[in-house]
C-alpha cells in the first residue's frame, strides 16, 4: 500500500493517512458507466479520490483505512450492477492475473461470439421474411406479422437479455448507461409493436424487426470493439507474460561448484528470496533482478528495453527479469525479487499512467456523466415535440414516402423505410412518428466512443512505449509534451558516458606509449579515483603488465606517488608535479592548456625528478548526444546545459554538441533556481521545462521541472522523480518519447473530435430535424449501426498510432539513424 499524507483541515484533526487500492470492475460498457463508478466511489465516506478506467475496467481509489474498508467498496459496485474485486497489491502473483486475463478474454469472446451468432440467424430469418418485398418468393408463415413477433421477442430473451438487464439495473440505481438507452429503444419499439398486434384496432404499424436489427448491429459492433480493445491492451499483458512461473534453486553461494548450474530443484518463482543462487539455462527467462556470479552468456532485453542486439553479460553484471538468457548457462544471485524487479516497476508505472486522467479526459468522462441523462431528455423533447406540434407544422412527414419517392416502398434505412413495418407507413399516426423518432435518439446516441477516446489512445501510447524502452509515467505527460519550449541537460552522465577514459598518451625522452602507460597504471593500482581506474583500464585493454611497486602514496585531489624498480614515479596535476621540484618545460605547459581548453584533464607522469610523459582523460560524449541536440533543435526547442563541472570543461562540451546556453559550476540548488527562472520567464504561456539527468544531484531538478527524463541506469531517485524514463541509455530515444507522445496526443484530439461532433450531428438528425424539408428519417436500426460505428471507429482510430509510429521507430530500435558504428541505425529523423 501506498502511505500518503495530507494535512489536517483544523489544527485539531489528526493527520489522516490515507491508502491506495486497485479494484477490477466489470459492466463498463461507456463514459456514463465510468461517471457512475466513480460517483458511487466518491460519495463513501472515507474515499478522498478515485479514478476509473474504461479501456482497462480498473479504480484506482484513495482512502481512510480507519473509516472504509476496500472489500465494502467493491460490494458497493457489485450491488449497483458493476461487479468489482479487489487486485492483490503485490506482483508476486502475476501468474494469476495472467491467467484471469485470460481466461476472462477467451469467456467474454465465447459469450460474445454466441450472442453474435443467434442474432445474425435471427436477422437472417427477419430478412428472409422481407423477400417478397423486394420482388422475391413469398415463404409461407415467414412473412406474418407473428412470427416476426417470435423473432423480436428470442431476440430480445436471447442475446439481448444481459443487455436489458443491465439496462433495467442502471436506471433502477440512479446509474443510466448505454445498455439502459439500448433498452428504452428496443423495448420502446417492441412494445409499441406489440399493441399494434394485439389491438389491430388502433391501426398501427408493427416494426418488430427494429429490435431484431438493432440487437444485431450493436452486438456485431462490440464484438469488434472489445477485440480492439484486447489488441490495446495487450502490451501491458504482454510484460505480465514475461514474468516465468518457476525458478530453478542451486545451492546457497554456489556450494555445488559448477555442477550446480546443471541441477538444482524448481520453486514457485514468488518463493524467491534475497542472497539466493538461481540457475538459468539457455533459452530460459531471467525469473528475478540478479547478479550473474558463475558463467558468461547473452541476454535478449528487447521486450524491456527496446535493444535489438543481445546484451552480454559476465560475472559481476546484473541480469533483469522478463529477459531471455540466450547463449549460456548462469548462476545468478538474486537481489529484487517480487515487486522490487524492474519488470514489475516497470508494469506498475505503465499501469498507474493508463490509470491516471489527464484534463481533457475527466472533461471527456464529466460530460459522459450526463449523457445518458440528456438523451432521456432529448428523447423525451422530440416525442412531445412531434406528438404535440411537429406532425401539425409538416403534416408531409405523415406521408414521407409518397412526398420523397413518388410511392416507391423499396426504401431502405432513410425516408421511411416500409417494409413489413421496418419504417414509416405512408399513412402513419402522429404518435407513431413520434415513438419512431424517439427511439432513434435514444439508440443513435453513443456515450461510449466519449469514454473510450482517451483511454484507448493512452493505453496503446503507453504500450508502444514500454515495448520500445519508453516508460511514460502519467496521461498528463503527454500534455506537458505538447506544451515544451526548453529541455535542460546535465552534462556528467547525461550528455557523456559518466566516466572518464584515457584519451590522449604522449611518451617523452625516452619512454614509449606502453612503458609509460604501464607505470601509470601501476602507481594508479593504489588507489580507485575515477581518474586511476580509467588509466588502470586502459592498460588492461591494452595488455599492459602491472610492474612491481611499493610505498604507495596518495595526496588527494592532487597526485600519487609509488617505488618502482626504476624509482620513485609521481602522477598528478600540474600544481602538484610542481610541488615536488619536478621542471616542466613551456611547451609541455602549452600542450596541457590545450588539453584543458578541449574539456579533457591533463595527467603528469615523472619518474625521480624527470617528466617522462602527459596523459589527457576525459568523460566522452555519448555516441548520439550531437545528433539528439540537433534533433530538439530542429524541432524549435531550446537547449541548455546545466552543470557542476568547470566552465572551460563546460564550454567544450556545449561547443562539440552545438548549445550556446551553459551554466557551469552549479550546485544541485542553482540548478533548481534555473528551472525555475526558466519557468518563471515563460510567464502564462502555456510552456514547459524539461530536465534531462540521471544523479542524486539532478533530482530536485527533475523534480522542480515540468517534465524530467531520466535513464533506466540512473540513480533510484532520479528515476522515480522523473516523468519519463529511457530503458536504454541512449539519448536519442528522448526524440522518440517526445514523437510518441505528440503522437498519441493527436489521437486524444481526433477521437474527441469525432466523439462530440458524432454525437452533436447525429442526435438531431435522429430527432428528424431534416425530416420536414428532405424527409429523411433514420430508422432506429440504422441509428443502432451508426452508434457501433462510432465506438469501433474510436478504437480502431487509437490502433492506428502503432503501424504510424512504427514506421519511423521500429520495434526494437526507438532511435533515429546515427553515422557512429558504436550506436544502433534503425531510421531517420526528419
Amino acid at each position: 500500500m501506498v502511505q500518503l499524507a495530507l494535512p489536517p483541515e483544523k489544527p485539531s484533526a489528526k493527520l489522516v493517512s490515507l491508502e491506495i487500492a486497485t479494484l477490477d470492475i466489470q459492466g463498463m460498457k461507456c463514459g456514463s458507466c465510468v461517471s457512475a463508478v466513480e460517483r458511487q466511489l466518491k460519495q463513501t465516506p472515507g474515499v478522498d479520490s478515485a479514478s476509473v478506467n474504461l479501456v482497462t475496467q480498473v479504480a484506482v481509489v484513495r482512502y481512510d483505512p480507519e473509516t472504509v474498508e476496500p472489500q465494502t467498496l467493491a460490494e458497493k459496485l457489485t450491488h449497483v450492477g458493476f461487479p468489482s474485486e479487489l487486485r492483490a497489491s503485490d506482483l508476486l502473483s502475476w501468474g494469476q492475473r495472467r491467467d484471469q486475463w485470460r481466461d476472462r478474454h477467451q469467456q467474454e469472446q465465447r459469450q460474445q461470439t454466441q450472442q453474435l451468432i443467434i442474432a445474425a440467424g435471427l436477422l437472417l430469418f427477419s430478412g428472409l421474411g422481407h423477400l417478397e418485398h423486394f420482388g422475391g418468393p413469398a415463404l409461407p408463415g415467414i412473412s406474418s406479422l407473428e412470427f416476426h413477433w417470435g423473432l423480436a421477442t428470442l431476440a430480445l430473451l436471447l442475446p439481448g437479455r444481459s443487455i436489458l438487464l443491465d439496462g433495467v439495473k442502471g436506471l433502477r440505481h440512479g446509474v443510466p448507461n448505454m445498455n439502459t438507452l439500448i433498452t428504452l429503444g428496443t423495448g420502446s419499439a417492441y412494445l409499441t409493436s406489440c399493441l399494434a398486434l394485439f389491438f389491430p384496432s388502433l391501426r398501427w404499424d408493427c416494426f418488430f424487426d427494429e429490435p431484431v436489427m438493432l440487437l444485431g448491429f450493436i452486438l456485431l459492433g462490440r464484438t469488434l470493439e472489445n477485440r480492439a480493445r484486447q489488441k490495446a491492451s495487450a502490451a501491458i499483458e504482454s510484460l505480465v507474460a514475461l514474468q516465468p512461473r518457476v525458478a530453478r534453486l542451486i545451492g546457497q553461494n554456489g556450494d555445488e561448484g559448477e555442477q550446480s548450474l546443471f541441477n538444482g530443484i524448481e520453486i514457485p518463482v514468488e518463493q524467491v528470496r534475497v542472497g539466493e543462487w538461481l540457475r538459468v539455462l539457455p533459452g530460459e527467462k531471467i525469473p528475478v533482478d540478479g547478479r550473474v556470479m558463475t558463467g558468461r552468456t547473452a541476454v535478449d532485453e528487447s521486450l524491456l528495453t527496446g535493444e535489438a542486439l543481445p546484451v552480454p553479460k559476465q560475472v559481476g553484471d546484473r541480469v533483469t527479469a522478463g529477459t531471455l538468457n540466450q547463449s549460456g548457462a548462469i548462476a545468478l544471485q538474486a537481489t529484487e525479487i517480487g515487486a522490487d524487479t524492474t519488470l514489475a516497476q516497470i508494469i506498475a508505472s505503465v499501469e498507474d499512467a493508463q490509470t491516471h486522467k489527464i484534463p481533457i479526459q475527466q472533461f471527456a468522462d464529466k460530460i459522459a456523466g450526463y449523457f445518458a441523462y440528456g438523451v432521456m431528455t432529448a428523447a423525451l423533447l422530440t416525442f412531445g415535440f412531434w406528438y404535440g406540434w411537429g406532425t401539425r407544422w409538416f403534416p408531409q412527414v405523415l406521408n414521407p414516402i409518397a412526398a420523397t419517392m413518388g410511392g416507391d416502398r423499396a426504401g431502405m434505412g432513410i425516408s421511411g423505410l416500409d417494409v413489413s413495418g421496418m419504417g414509416l407507413p405512408e399513412a402513419s399516426s402522429p404518435l407513431l412518428v413520434a415513438i419512431k423518432l424517439a427511439i432513434a435518439v435514444l439508440v443513435i446516441a453513443c456515450p461510449c466512443a466519449l469514454g473510450l477516446a482517451t483511454p484507448t489512445a493512452l493505453l496503446v501510447g503507453t504500450g508502444i512505449g514500454a515495448e520500445r524502452g519508453l516508460l511514460i509515467k502519467g496521461g498528463d505527460v503527454l500534455e506537458k509534451v505538447q506544451q515544451l519550449t526548453t529541455v535542460v541537460f546535465d552534462k556528467t552522465g547525461t550528455l557523456t558516458l559518466g566516466h572518464p577514459t584515457l584519451t590522449d598518451c604522449l611518451p617523452l625522452g625516452s619512454y614509449n606509449r606502453d612503458r609509460l602507460l604501464s607505470l601509470a597504471a601501476t602507481v594508479e593500482s593504489g588507489t580507485n579515483h575515477p581518474l586511476a581506474l580509467a588509466i588502470q583500464e586502459a592498460a588492461t585493454q591494452q595488455g599492459l603488465a602491472i610492474v612491481p611497486a611499493s610505498d604507495f602514496q596518495t595526496e588527494s585531489g592532487s597526485g600519487v606517488s609509488a617505488q618502482v624498480e626504476a624509482g620513485q614515479v609521481f602522477l598528478g596535476n600540474q600544481a602538484w608535479i610542481e610541488q615536488q621540484a619536478i621542471a616542466i618545460a613551456p611547451e609541455h605547459i602549452v600542450q596541457l592548456e590545450q588539453w584543458s581548453k578541449e574539456g579533457k584533464t591533463p595527467v603528469l607522469v615523472a619518474l625521480n625528478q624527470d617528466l617522462i610523459g602527459l596523459l589527457a582523460l576525459a568523460d566522452p560524449l555519448r555516441c548520439d548526444a550531437v545528433q539528439t541536440v540537433q534533433a530538439l533543435q530542429k524541432r524549435g526547442l531550446t537547449v541548455i546545459l546545466v552543470t557542476g563541472d568547470r566552465l572551460t570543461v563546460a564550454q567544450s562540451l556545449a561547443q562539440q554538441v552545438g548549445i550556446t546556453q551553459v551554466f557551469a559550476e552549479v550546485r544541485p540548488e542553482g540548478k533548481v533556481a534555473i528551472i525555475q527562472s526558466l519557468q518563471q520567464a515563460s510567464g502564462e504561456k502555456a510552456s514547459s521545462i524539461a530536465m534531462v539527468g540521471d544523479g542524486i544531484n539532478d533530482a530536485p531538478a527533475l523534480a522542480q521541472s515540468d517534465l524530467g527524463i531520466s535513464f533506466r541506469g540512473a540513480t533510484a531517485v532520479a528515476t522515480e522523480t522523473a516523468d519519463i524514463v529511457l530503458m536504454r541509455n541512449q539519448l536519442l530515444s528522448i526524440i522518440a518519447a517526445i514523437e510518441l507522445s505528440l503522437a498519441t496526443g493527436q489521437k486524444i484530439r481526433q477521437n474527441l473530435f469525432w466523439a462530440l461532433g458524432y454525437n452533436l450531428v447525429a442526435i438531431p438528425i435522429a430527432a428528424g430535424a431534416l425530416l420536414p424539408r428532405w424527409g429523411i428519417l433514420l430508422n432506429p436500426a440504422l441509428a443502432g449501426a451508426f452508434m457501433a460505428l462510432s465506438s469501433i471507429w474510436v478504437v480502431t482510430n487509437s490502433l492506428a498510432l502503432l503501424p504510424q509510429f512504427s514506421r519511423r521507430f521500429p520495434l526494437n530500435t526507438a532511435q533515429p539513424e546515427t553515422t557512429d558504428p558504436a550506436c544502433p541505425t534503425p531510421t531517420t529523423i526528419d
